[in-house]
């Protein structure tokens, strides 16, 4: 995963409260490699790539019909 940025330096110009906010704003996450050349090709396909995506995404995709050619 990444590591939350060091927003010290921001203290000056943005004060001390908004950097305070900011960094609780801040989720460490999971990096996650997909390639969106892949889901595509997936999805043309009419492969599955619910195991890939969030399930909003999916249905996102689904209900415009995206990457289906």
């Amino acid at each position: 995963g990444m590591e939350k940025p060091n927003l010290a330096p921001l203290v000056s110009s943005l004060g001390y409260a908004r950097v305070a906010q900011l960094e609780k704003d801040i989720l460490e996450t999971p990096l996650v490699d997909i390639s969106s050349t892949d889901l595509r090709a997936r999805i043309a396909a009419r492969r599955s790539i619910a195991d890939q995506v969030p399930a909003s995404v999916l249905r996102y995709i689904e209900r415009y019909g995206l990457y289906q050619s």
